[in-house]
């Protein structure tokens, strides 16, 4: 009998031809430069320094993926900046220090790790500590975003499971553009429907909350595969981890039969996975049968036996017979 396990998240991504870009490395003053048509700069004598400066710049679909080192900096958007980045909109995540912003009577704080959309067509003071970030330059029209309806500044985070999917495609996005200098298109297309359920976009058709809800999903597997070990992930720690309702977590799993049979079946393809590492030894099986959750023995053999045909022992015994 063949077991019919789901591995969570291995894609073969659709990539696009090597993307047009450029690349920076030097002093401070040659990279803001590079953003002279958006911000005034002032340079900074600031802890973490290191008067070593780096850029790379992607281009595709409208869009400009960018990726940055950079010094401390004081950064102005003035009304004649604003006008150059009138119809854009930036998604943005820094990596270890807080970065702090006014925008109009606003005061922000951007926390490190977290993702936030701003618009590139309002006037702003910011403060950026040496950091690196990852960012994308998108097109309002592409999101159906609209100022002066939706919010100038918006944190991303706020919906943990929002949140978790966006990260997973950024992630996606940046380490292919990274690797290959191309664009994971499946990965792009994700992330421009998360963005749209999280500000609220008029241009949700059905396509693409079918492509959010795939995505969010993606995201509640990667975190249920990282604690398939602890004793209390179950259906309630998803709910209230991620803030979704239950119906909305079983149409996300409802092609597995539920969530609970896909934790289910993810602990034991671990347990059997476990037991082919070395020769059977006495007590393994009742190991991992423990270490994965199951209620006994006799309930970890019956779900051997349902999904393989066999008990643990003879299929362990039996698959190394065949790869000798």
């Amino acid at each position: 009998m063949e077991s019919e396990f789901k591995i969570p998240v291995q894609r073969t991504p659709r990539v696009s031809a090597p993307l047009q870009h450029d690349r920076f490395d030097g002093a401070h003053d040659g990279y803001t430069d590079r953003f002279s048509h958006m911000y005034e700069f002032s340079s900074l004598r600031a802890p973490g320094n290191t008067g070593r400066n780096t850029l790379i710049r992607w281009y595709a679909k409208g869009c400009q993926f960018v990726k940055t080192h950079s010094d401390a900096t004081f950064m102005r958007r003035t009304k004649t900046h604003a006008q150059n980045g009138e119809g854009l909109v930036l998604v943005r995540r820094f990596h270890n220090s807080r970065s702090r912003a006014t925008m109009g009577d606003t005061a922000l704080v951007l926390e490190p790790g977290r993702l936030y959309l701003s618009d590139e067509g309002v006037p702003v003071d910011s403060y950026k500590p040496a950091d690196r970030m990852d960012g994308i330059i998108l097109p309002k029209r592409l999101l159906g975003y609209q100022s002066g309806i939706h919010a100038p500044f918006i944190d991303l985070s706020r919906c943990p499971v929002l949140a978790t999917a966006l990260h997973l495609e950024f992630d996606h996005i940046f380490e292919h553009l990274s690797a290959h200098d191309a664009l994971d298109q499946d990965a792009f297309a994700r992330l421009i429907a998360c963005l749209q359920q999280a500000i609220g976009s008029p241009r949700q058709e059905g396509d693409v909350r079918r492509t959010a809800r795939a995505a969010m999903a993606d995201a509640i597997r990667v975190s249920i595969e990282r604690h398939l070990d602890a004793p209390d992930m179950s259906v309630g720690w998803i709910l209230k981890r991620f803030g979704v309702s239950r119906a909305s977590l079983y149409r996300m799993f409802e092609s597995d039969g539920g969530v609970r049979q896909y934790v289910s079946d993810r602990r034991l393809y671990r347990a059997v996975l476990d037991l082919t590492e070395r020769p059977l030894r006495r007590g393994d099986i009742a190991a991992a049968s423990e270490k994965w959750g199951f209620t006994s023995d006799r309930d970890f053999n019956r779900a051997v036996k349902r999904a393989f045909g066999v008990a643990p022992g003879s299929l362990v015994n039996t698959a190394r017979q065949g790869a000798r």
